[in-house]
């Protein structure tokens, strides 16, 4: 029997371990968190209005009291309670239980909480850290344990508990300024607010057209058959040179007649090489990878998104290839430099090992004392681990093994040639760089094929013939959309969050509905404006850059004991409610635009609003009306129409302008605000009308309209085959949308929010005998994008809805379309006797059985009977049905227990 137990928190990590501890150890997993803040509960807070004072309806509504040294209550993880449990029986008879989570202060909150929630176990609880899973490394951590570090712990609540005032504080007053269900954090807030001031940037931005000219040059001296080739064949000039000046003046004509004349004056003409210079160049590598900086380097040279880096990573950490993952350190242990400086004398030889280790310095604000991110092993050469790895965790692995081997090597030695040209005003030039000695570039290639071009060997003065010109239009770029990649950067250099934090920041926005990742590139979504400009307008000092940057240095000394953490809280949580106050009286609502286009119900004013879902039309007499509508007076008009980006309207051509250019041609094209001359954006209303509205909306609310006739630019392109007849299916805009509609029947198909056509739809089964409880109809079985579903016949004057049975598709199989003979031909009961529902889980796509909900109230004592017999679900492998007991739903649920924070 094991003597020790070891709590982890990956799954994947504890058979690893557990096989370099060795029988002696139990080596088990929590999955992360165990705990956090409890819930506020709304019924209780219901029953005991008017009870309570404003400060105790607070703290129970955030499970934080600020009136009370931030009190917190804990309440365990619904999901973790059986994994606990287990925990606890592991733990019965250890004498000590060693908490080796994650290095960081999420891992060390995460270990104080299991020694928590264990806290009735006998024993002596230890703590225990390593960078790598290796055995050298699990050994060395094991037989230096340490004591649980407070001041780490303090420091991750107190980001919690700032995260929680924020949220549940500042989010209700977004609902009653701008729209309802939206959120505020104290950090996603100003994420969004970078990326919504870039965003005004781009739209205040005018581009300007500029010409670029380039001659390609035959030597003068050569024979005329060989100067005849080269005019002939274009493609192989001997060199290109770029027209830099005319006149002691920068070259840059701003039409394509100025260019032309230019062209004419430089045709078939000779020039003299006034200059050659050489200058050599020293490159340095670059650190090995910090979290940030792996991110960056995944993006541009692999391709891979911020998140799906961090769990490739996390997946080659568990697995012990490579250091942990989440740091702000570039240092490197001497061991590690010690393996690295053995290979490469052994590989490489000893003119590309440094005549000293490298030493690379970290900013000032490093987290932690972690190494940089590098393999574990530097022996264990890429391709020799291939078979090991999957197709991207290989990819990354040799990114990350190139990128430490590199920066433990001697630096590159690269020469550039520039050659200056003139004829008469003319200035040309010509330039190329070429490597002298690859050094450390002999295991990681330089991402740019210019860094080794070459010129023809010239002489000072020698005379040389312009073949040929070519002229190219440009445009003036406005500042670059942020990638996830400079994303990151942007966040690391302002300070905003930490290494853990950065995935979490991307992933909040986007589903937010604040910004949206589109080719690569963030864009800001008008919900995102309109929040982030009414924050920055309030709450000037927590959306400031600085501040949150600020925060985060007080985090880090309260991580090392300098700062008291009730302090920063108490600080922060009074300016915030003084400033909140101020906030409910003064920031104005974010009111709808007006425009003159008619209601297609009512003919009265339109206006344009903002939701969630995007930008729509809807009655101005519903603004106007729905807040001071009486019980029994006539509803408001509810007409609503979609508004479709023009876009979607006209074909872009790109010609050979860049993607960089092409955006500025666009934006230079767009129409101006006549109010504040911002950039307009523009929606197609119907097939006839275009509103062209301010990008500032609803801050200024200038538009235009303009009339004409728009067709969708896909109706011509991407067609579908129609699944109710031979016809064809095309791209058609209506009241709600985009859709696709049979051109030979009625059949029509939703556009998903990928732009993808939905996937067809099985025909209605009307269910007579099955009644409706609510109304005098009867249900029908629909397929939706939950699945199939009972709804009532009396739709939409009754919207009660229920989940099928088995047994209700076994009566009307032959009804059914094919792809459900499945579920008909499922079992209709349990083990127990209980008909079988059936189930759509959306995130898998996939039907399931569940056993049938109980349908009216039962006593207690009916309750503790119920908890007892198991509830059964059944999956489809396939080919049959796998039945199982469903353990969540058996266990009898009772309220969390609550804990307070020391």
């Amino acid at each position: 029997m094991s003597k020790y137990l070891v709590i982890v928190e990956s799954y994947s990590k504890a058979p690893i371990i557990q096989r370099y501890l060795g029988k002696d150890y139990k080596v088990v997993s929590s999955g992360g968190h165990v705990r956090d803040l409890a819930k506020g509960d709304q019924k209780k807070a219901k029953s005991t209005r008017g009870k309570l004072s404003d400060k105790h309806k607070l703290a129970r509504k955030l499970s934080v009291d600020p009136y009370n040294n931030w009190k917190a209550h804990y309440a365990i993880l619904p999901d973790k309670k059986k994994l606990l449990s287990q925990l606890k029986k592991h733990a019965q008879d250890k004498a000590t239980i060693f908490l080796a989570t994650d290095l960081d202060r999420e891992g060390e909150a995460i270990a104080w909480h299991l020694k928590e929630s264990l806290g009735s176990i006998p024993a002596d609880f230890k703590r225990v850290v390593f960078s790598e899973i290796t055995p050298q490394a699990i050994h060395r951590a094991f037989a230096q344990p340490r004591e649980l570090n407070m001041n780490r712990v303090r420091a991750q609540q107190t980001r919690r508990y700032l995260d929680r005032v924020v949220g549940f504080m500042l989010s209700p007053l977004l609902w009653k300024k701008v729209a309802r269900g939206l959120s505020a954090g104290r950090v996603q807030s100003v994420a969004v607010r970078l990326i919504v001031e870039r965003e005004h940037e781009i739209q205040q931005f005018i581009p300007e057209e500029y010409w670029q000219l380039s001659a390609a040059f035959v030597d003068y001296d050569q024979p005329p058959d060989l100067q005849n080739q080269d005019d002939q064949d274009d493609d192989t000039p001997s060199f290109k040179a770029k027209v830099t000046h005319v006149h002691q003046a920068a070259y840059r004509p701003t039409s394509q007649q100025d260019s032309a004349e230019h062209v004419r004056a430089l045709t078939q003409q000779t020039c003299e090489l006034h200059t050659i210079d050489h200058k050599k160049r020293t490159l340095q590598p670059s650190p090995p990878f910090t979290t940030s900086t792996l991110q960056q380097a995944a993006s541009i040279r692999l391709g891979f998104g911020v998140k799906r880096t961090m769990g490739i990573a996390q997946k080659l950490y568990e697995a012990g290839f490579i250091t942990y993952m989440r740091t702000d350190s570039t240092h490197v242990s001497e061991h590690a430099q010690n393996q690295a400086s053995e290979f490469i004398q052994a590989n490489y030889g000893s003119k590309y090992l440094p005549q000293t280790p490298p030493k690379y310095t970290s900013k000032g604000n490093t987290q932690e004392a972690h190494e940089s991110i590098r393999p574990s092993e530097v022996s264990r050469q890429p391709a020799e681990v291939a078979h090991q790895l999957t197709a991207e965790q290989q990819r990354l692995y040799e990114l990350i093994w190139r990128r430490f081997l590199a920066s433990q090597m001697s630096s590159a030695q690269q020469t550039t040639t520039t050659y200056t040209l003139g004829y008469q005003s003319y200035v040309l030039k010509a330039s190329a760089k070429q490597l002298l000695f690859d050094g450390f570039h002999r295991v990681l290639p330089p991402t740019s094929s210019q860094d080794n071009l070459t010129l023809p060997e010239l002489k000072q003065g020698q005379q040389l013939k312009i073949s040929r010109l070519f002229e190219s239009q440009h445009f003036t770029k406005p500042p670059p959309r942020y990638s996830e990649a400079r994303f990151v950067a942007e966040l690391e250099k302002r300070g905003i969050g930490r290494p853990s934090t950065y995935v979490p920041i991307i992933s909040t926005i986007q589903e937010r509905g604040y910004v949206k990742l589109e080719q690569r590139k963030f864009y800001a979504l008008k919900m995102g404006e309109i929040v982030s400009e009414k924050l920055t307008g309030s709450f000037t000092k927590i959306m400031n850059y600085n501040f949150t940057a600020k925060m985060e240095q007080d985090l880090d000394e309260i991580a090392n004991g300098a700062l008291k953490w009730q302090q920063i809280l108490d600080e922060f949580f009074t300016d915030f409610t003084q400033t909140l106050d101020t906030a409910n009286t003064q920031m104005l609502p974010a009111l709808p635009t007006p425009i003159d286009y008619p209601c297609g119900l009512c003919n009265s004013s339109t206006t344009i609003k903002t939701a969630r879902t995007g930008v729509f039309l809807g009655c101005a007499s519903y603004s106007s009306h729905a807040q001071t509508i009486k019980k029994n007076a006539t509803p408001p008009c509810k007409f609503t129409k979609s508004l479709q980006p023009a876009e979607d309207f006209f074909e872009n051509s790109s010609g050979e302008l860049d993607e960089d250019e092409l955006a500025a041609k666009k934006l230079a094209s767009k129409k101006r605000c006549p109010l504040c001359q911002s950039t307009m954006v523009s929606y197609v209303i119907d097939s006839t009308t275009m509103v062209h509205v301010c990008a500032r909306n609803p801050t200024c609310p200038g538009y235009v309209m303009e009339s004409g006739k728009f067709e969708l630019k896909a109706k011509d392109g991407p067609t579908h085959p129609c699944d109710k007849c031979d016809g064809t299916l095309v791209l058609k805009l209506g009241r709600f949308g985009k859709y696709y509609a049979c051109q030979s029947c009625s059949n029509t198909r939703k556009v998903l929010s990928n732009g993808e056509i939905a996937p067809p739809k099985a025909d209605p089964v009307h269910m007579h005998e099955l009644l409706c409880q609510q109304s005098a109809g009867y249900f029908i079985l629909r397929d939706g994008a939950a699945g199939l579903f009972l709804a009532s016949s009396e739709f939409p004057r009754s919207r009660e809805t229920k989940a099928p049975k088995v047994k209700d598709l076994k009566r009307h199989r032959g009804e059914l379309n094919a792809k459900h003979y499945f579920l008909a031909d499922a079992p209709e009961q349990d083990p127990a006797g209980r008909d079988f529902e059936i189930r759509f889980a959306r995130k898998t796509k996939t039907y399931f059985l569940a056993t049938e909900k109980p349908k009216s109230k039962s006593t207690t004592s009916t309750k503790s009977q119920k908890s007892k017999t198991p509830t059964w679900i059944a999956t489809y492998n396939g080919t049959s049905w796998d039945l199982k007991k469903d353990a969540l739903r058996t266990t009898k649920r009772r309220p969390a227990k609550s804990s307070s924070s020391t």
